[in-house]
C-alpha cells in the first residue's frame, strides 16, 4: 500500500484532513516532551514515528514541523541479520514491523 500525507487537501469522501485528525497525537507528544524536559532537565532530542503509517509520505516532515524536532521512521532490521537482496524491500517495510520486531527481540533477551 502507498499513501500520502497532505496536511491541507481533504480527502475524496470530504472528511477532516489528516492534519486535524492528527492534532491530539501531537497535543500529547508535545505534553509528554513537557514532561520529560521537566523531569529530566534535558530536550527531547528526536521523534521516531513507527507502525503501518510510519512511511506515509509527508507525515514525518508534518511531524518535524510541528514538533520542531528531527523526526525519522528507524531501521528496525538494522540488528538483524538478512540476505543483502532483502535489504530495500526491509527498509522500506521497517516501520510497519517495528514493534513486533521489538517484540521478538525482547523474547531473544529472555531466553
Amino acid at each position: 500500500y502507498s499513501f500520502a500525507f497532505d496536511a491541507i487537501k481533504l480527502s475524496s469522501a470530504g472528511q477532516a484532513p489528516l492534519a486535524v485528525l492528527l492534532e491530539p497525537l501531537l497535543s500529547e507528544v508535545k505534553n509528554i516532551s513537557n514532561e520529560f524536559r521537566q523531569a529530566e532537565q534535558k530536550e527531547v532530542e528526536e521523534i521516531y514515528i513507527t507502525g503501518g503509517l510510519a512511511n506515509t509520505m509527508g507525515l514525518k516532515e508534518h511531524f518535524a514541523k510541528e514538533l520542531n524536532k528531527k523526526t525519522s521512521s528507524p531501521n528496525c532490521f538494522s540488528d538483524i541479520a538478512y540476505p543483502k537482496i532483502l535489504e530495500e524491500t526491509l527498509r522500506g517495510m521497517g516501520g510497519s514491523f517495528s514493534t513486533a520486531v521489538g517484540v521478538a527481540l525482547d523474547g531473544l533477551d529472555s531466553i
